[in-house]
């Protein structure tokens, strides 16, 4: 350990602060639309990285390249027939953060998993402090935000509300689940739990749901991995009995908040549950069919329903409603390559730690069907990461590919040398 520590460096400690902070949403001041201070520090992290590792400006021809380009020009005319050009311009520039694709292909991926591991304590122990502070003691820190629900304290950090924190805890609770029930990696357990505390803790019924979904995901999966039918039963019987356990003791032992926030899907339905953001999933449709092709302009569906505060409920309607058909279906393109690349094309069993980082951006964009903004800091981060694992991953086994096609061609040299010596 005291070695791994050695070997980090200021650049690391960048990449750590710039995932740690990267939902920093109460953090920011208004210009016409809110400026992030974790914005402008990614802009002068950028800058360090570009004076660190000179990166290279050339053009690509891969499939993400292609996608994202469709999108910028997208979100261009978007922006120039939005609504408010203002609120369009001034939301659409802060999308770019290339840095984490500079940063992976310069330093590698083991790094991240450590920089991952951090990120995930260090929430733990600041969501621990808040619900202590704001919860136990009663305490509100003007740098924290929260909320109070009947009685129940929902801590939030720096975002906006506790379904925002909700939504960037799947990151890491998908994340180490892939690692530790997947890639049977035990040894990241600590930070599995932590994770998953951490995502409890937000009282989100999000959350909750997110937990659930990624739970039928890896058990899925680990199923399929079993050639054993006598195998498969039993992980099946584990799985029923993990349920039934968390759902007892959640019933016993956090009485108020299973009744509040898991039961009420039951008992007010599944409209009522998600805080009414389902009952505006009309107006989004009607927002697309307004302006099917190019949208209303980015940040612009407030200014449609005639109030700027008003938010989309959904990121898929969002990009409908904001982007058009063709932002809508840039942006999947985009997931879509991530999806292909690291779990269908012929490299694909090949890939690790990019295969566990799409996952993740898979099972955020999830739980972002129960909420919206698809220009959140966090989401493009981690479709940043994403390609740069990938590229970093690919070069990897390029270069493995060539040597070891190198030593076959020295052993086919030499067996035929032999097999000179031999004849003469």
């Amino acid at each position: 350990m005291a070695q791994k520590l050695k070997n980090i460096t200021i650049y690391d400690v960048l990449m750590y602060i710039a995932i740690l902070f990267s939902g920093t949403d109460i953090w920011s001041f208004n210009i016409g639309v809110n400026i992030r201070f974790i914005q402008i520090l990614y802009v002068v992290i950028l800058l360090i990285y570009i004076i660190k590792y000179k990166p290279i400006i050339k053009w690509s021809s891969s499939y993400f390249f292609i996608f994202i380009l469709i999108f910028i020009i997208n979100s261009i005319i978007s922006t120039i027939f939005s609504l408010n050009f203002m609120h369009s311009f001034l939301y659409f520039v802060l999308i770019l953060i290339p840095m984490f694709y500079i940063y992976i292909k310069n330093v590698g991926v083991k790094k991240l998993k450590i920089i991952f591991r951090a990120v995930a304590i260090s929430m733990f122990l600041l969501i621990i402090f808040q619900f202590l502070l704001d919860g136990i003691l009663k305490i509100e820190l003007p740098i924290f935000s929260s909320q109070h629900f009947q009685g129940v304290t929902r801590v939030a950090l720096w975002f906006y509300e506790p379904s925002y924190l909700a939504t960037f805890m799947s990151i890491f609770v998908s994340f180490f689940s892939y690692y530790v029930f997947i890639r049977k990696e035990y040894y990241l357990i600590p930070e599995f739990i932590a994770s998953v505390i951490s995502l409890l803790l937000t009282t989100s019924t999000t959350g909750f749901l997110i937990i659930f979904v990624i739970f039928l995901v890896v058990l899925f999966t680990r199923i399929r991995m079993v050639s054993n039918f006598e195998k498969k039963l039993i992980i099946l019987l584990i799985a029923i009995i993990a349920i039934f356990a968390s759902l007892l003791i959640a019933a016993l032992f956090f009485r108020s908040v299973f009744d509040k926030f898991i039961m009420r899907i039951f008992s007010q339905g599944i409209t009522a549950a998600s805080g009414d953001r389902m009952n505006d999933y009309g107006n989004q449709i009607r927002a697309f069919f307004y302006a099917p092709l190019f949208g209303v302009g980015l940040d612009c569906y407030g200014v449609f329903v005639g109030d700027p505060n008003i938010v989309a409920s959904n990121i898929t309607l969002e990009l409908l409603a904001t982007m058009g058909i063709f932002g809508m279906v840039s942006f999947y393109a985009i997931i879509v390559y991530l999806f292909y690349e690291t779990f269908l094309s012929i490299r694909a069993k090949k890939y690790n730690f990019s295969r566990v980082v799409v996952f993740s951006t898979i099972i955020l964009l999830v739980a972002l069907q129960a909420n919206q903004n698809f220009m959140r800091v966090y989401l493009w981060m981690m479709i940043s990461i994403s390609y740069g694992a990938i590229v970093f991953e690919k070069n990897i086994f390029s270069e493995d590919e060539i040597k070891e096609n190198n030593e076959e061609i020295i052993k086919e040299s030499n067996e035929d040398k032999i097999d000179n010596i031999v004849l003469q």
